[in-house]
């Protein structure tokens, strides 16, 4: 195991964004991980692109959610809250705002549900 399987701060280095820990919300169920760094979520990078200079980034957030009797998967956090109701969306509210302020380095208070999150 080489790296944390959770989310972690992205930031501009020397002009370059620099993603940490993107996650890895395809193993969730491992003896390595600790639910409170909340490892069924992750992040997707963005990079974009402009005469072969990177001139903006951002990520999106994802999800691992199972159903009873269903198979996992994997979805956008967004769309996922459009799903859900009650205790449920509360949550993964609350733990997408979590893991925004930690890939961001910005205060959980300032968090807005979104497909896209700029750095």
């Amino acid at each position: 195991e080489a790296h944390s399987h959770t989310t972690q701060l992205a930031r501009w280095v020397e002009n370059k964004p620099v993603y940490y820990s993107l996650g890895n919300v395809s193993m969730t169920h491992t003896v390595y991980t600790v639910d409170e760094s909340l490892p069924e979520y992750g992040l997707a990078a963005h990079l974009y692109v402009d005469g072969g200079k990177i001139v903006k980034t951002s990520f999106s957030i994802f999800k691992m959610w199972e159903q009873e009797g269903k198979r996992m998967e994997i979805w956008p956090t967004d769309e996922l809250a459009q799903k859900l109701s009650g205790k449920e969306k509360e949550k993964l509210l609350c733990d997408t705002a979590a893991v925004w302020a930690r890939g961001s380095g910005k205060r959980e208070e300032d968090f807005v549900l979104s497909r896209e999150y700029f750095l």
